[in-house]
């Protein structure tokens, strides 16, 4: 649910700017993070899936856990 925000004519135009801003998808790092992912995994397949699942999830698989 969204919290009701009161706002009254005259009230700071910035705030009201920040509280109404609606971003259109993530931010930019974000795209940034995911498309060298989408890179890493197209130039080296399984070993950057693995090397990504210990970096991020912190979980080390073998190449033979991999199930697709």
């Amino acid at each position: 649910m969204l919290p009701l925000v009161p706002w009254r004519t005259g009230e700071d135009p910035e705030e009201l700017r920040r509280i109404t801003h609606r971003m259109e998808g993530p931010p930019p790092e974000v795209h940034r993070a995911v498309w060298q992912i989408i890179k890493d995994v197209r130039s080296d397949g399984d070993a950057a899936l693995l090397r990504l699942t210990a970096e991020l999830d912190g979980v080390e698989l073998r190449p033979d856990q991999l199930r697709v």
